[in-house]
């Protein structure tokens, strides 16, 4: 049975994409996250997936104030004062986590069991590759619907769907070319950690990684 490699990618940056195919599929503003899913289904057809790569963009969120302990400050100029004599830090940081902005109703930990329709449809060795600014991040829990783990909301999607999903914990970079009005993705930044559907995660960080 043939295999196929697809591109679902979210309506907000389909169109800056300067590579797009024709079997890509175009995550429109009226698709839930289970309509997407539907199409993918009927694009694939009888066949099997080998790899499904999911484009879009992570939601992140701008903290102020040290929120994580690890980061509480030492100066490690000579001559700054003692631990114990700095005052805690404060700074604003990016953190990621927050989920997928893909469809109408995005990404999360309430709307990924969409997936489940998938489970059965990839080849041996198919995997999904999300690209998405840290996706696989974590942040500061933010209020009861913004959690920042990043981690559980992909392995949740490699349970679902059953196949392996490549993401990153960090933003990415994206080429912008102005006189085109196009931008693109760029090699992984950051680490790249490899979730399987039985809930194992492999740092692949030391990995080339450049597959989209």
């Amino acid at each position: 049975m043939a295999a196929v490699p697809l591109r679902a990618m979210d309506y907000r940056l389909a169109s800056k994409i300067y590579d797009r195919e024709p079997q890509d599929i175009i995550v429109s503003e009226t698709m839930s996250v289970a309509g997407a899913v539907s199409a993918i289904v009927a694009k694939v057809g009888s066949r099997n997936i080998a790899r499904l790569t999911i484009l879009c963009h992570g939601y992140n969120e701008l903290v102020e104030g040290n929120v994580l302990p690890s980061y509480s400050a030492s100066i490690g100029h000579p001559g700054a004062p003692s631990e114990s004599s700095v005052p805690p830090a404060t700074f604003s940081r990016v953190y990621g986590g927050y989920g997928l902005q893909w469809g109408n109703d995005d990404v999360s930990l309430t709307t990924v069991s969409a997936f489940g329709r998938l489970n059965g449809m990839f080849t041996d060795g198919g995997i999904i590759v999300v690209f998405g600014c840290a996706a696989a991040g974590t942040g500061p829990v933010i209020s009861q619907r913004l959690g920042g783990d990043g981690p559980a909301l992909m392995k949740a999607l490699a349970r679902f769907a059953g196949a392996p999903v490549r993401a990153s914990d960090a933003l990415q970079d994206v080429f912008i070319d102005t006189f085109n009005d196009a931008a693109d993705r760029r090699a992984w930044s950051g680490r790249t950690f490899l979730f399987m559907p039985d809930g194992r995660q492999v740092d692949e960080s030391k990995l080339p990684m450049s597959v989209y």
